[in-house]
């Protein structure tokens, strides 16, 4: 598998897309690729039930550089895994998303 090749602060891709008008909150997790290295995964907990994944993705090609910098899966929850002293269980996050892709397959 080759290095981690996005250099994206995911503290600063979690801000940017809290930023989106119907966006409550936003998680930054990577998961490994076979031909990528890594690619980035974004939890959102939207603020309307409306909100789309390709809404979520035009915003990215709007503001920002390069689609290294962009997710490249989106997915929507009502609350993210929670440790007993409520804090984010980002590595439940990260076994979630690779569910899921792992079950696109």
């Amino acid at each position: 598998m080759e290095p981690f090749k996005n250099q994206v602060d995911p503290f600063q891709l979690e801000s940017f897309l809290s930023k989106h008008p119907h966006v409550t909150d936003a998680k930054i997790v990577n998961i490994p690729h076979p031909s990528k290295g890594e690619i980035i995964v974004a939890w959102i907990i939207p603020s309307t039930d409306t909100l789309t994944e390709q809404q979520v993705f035009d915003y990215c090609e709007e503001h920002l550089n390069g689609e290294e910098n962009h997710p490249s899966y989106i997915y929507f929850t009502d609350e993210y895994p929670m440790t007993a002293s409520g804090k984010i269980q980002k590595i439940r996050l990260r076994e979630q998303a690779l569910e899921r892709i792992n079950g696109d397959k």
